[in-house]
């Protein structure tokens, strides 16, 4: 192959991977960590491109802060792929082929996933039993 060719075949899929791929990750993040402390950096080597999912950096009990999470997919394409093939173990697929690696760890990577679920479960409930006490302290007392 020329050189012409191998530019435009790279032109293609770095087009490809923005157009198509980043906004599948991004439906596939943001609902998970947006909206929580939790963050997330995506790092896609292949395009050269980093995007940010989540809140600001936590504080611990030692108030030191936690790092965030980076999720590096080596193989973006791939790694949509596994997930649209099947939403439920595609994760985890795509993680034994090789396509994503987390720093510091995928058990980094994990436990981050289950606090931003905890915390948007807990707003919820919060939430739901605000606006419950709210309603019923709006309410006329009964005769």
């Amino acid at each position: 192959p020329s050189k012409t060719s191998k530019m435009i075949t790279d032109k293609i899929y770095t087009t490809f991977v923005h157009y198509c791929i980043v906004p599948f990750i991004t439906k596939f993040l943001k609902p998970m960590v947006d909206g929580t402390s939790e963050q997330i950096l995506v790092d896609l080597p292949s395009i050269g491109k980093c995007f940010t999912f989540g809140g600001q950096k936590k504080l611990t009990a030692n108030n030191n802060e936690t790092d965030a999470v980076t999720l590096r997919i080596d193989h973006p394409v791939q790694f949509c792929w596994s997930l649209l093939l099947d939403q439920k173990i595609g994760l985890g697929e795509s993680y034994m082929n090789g396509d994503w690696c987390a720093r510091p760890g995928i058990k980094h990577f994990l436990t981050a996933l289950i606090r931003a679920k905890r915390e948007k479960s807990e707003a919820r409930r919060r939430s739901s039993t605000s606006t419950s006490s709210s309603s019923s302290s709006s309410l006329p007392p009964s005769p």
